[in-house]
């Protein structure tokens, strides 16, 4: 018989939440190469849209790099290690997603309310 595997209860704030679903978000597409999804998290007014946009073209520039796909804007895991945590990552992201918002758009086809909940204060 397997041992079940550990499992851990954290709450979080909504706040911590947003936070954590967008760290979720970043990490899930780093594994699949899109990197010009960091754009999208540097402060906005820390550049003008003119820097903005270099940088992100910059950080399209690696995809291939990292995916081995030289097509702009495909999406690709590199490798099965990439896959398998790309995508335990992005079903966690929308647990937490669906939990913090509950965005009908954002139900994971395996939405478990076990998994990730709000907690209602009375």
């Amino acid at each position: 018989m397997r041992a079940e595997a550990p499992t851990f209860h954290v709450l979080l704030t909504k706040a911590e939440a947003e936070h954590l679903q967008n760290a979720l978000d970043l990490y899930s597409r780093l594994q699949m190469g899109q990197m010009w999804i960091i754009a999208d998290y540097v402060d906005p007014a820390q550049e003008g849209v003119e820097g903005r946009l270099a940088f992100t073209e910059k950080l399209r520039e690696l995809q291939p790099l990292i995916t081995g796909d030289p097509r702009p804007g495909v999406s690709r895991y590199p490798s099965t290690r990439n896959f398998e945590r790309g995508e335990q990552v992005r079903d966690l992201f929308e647990h937490v997603r669906y939990a913090r918002t509950r965005d009908p758009f954002a139900v994971p086809l395996r939405y478990d309310p076990q998994k990730v909940t709000e907690v209602l204060s009375d």
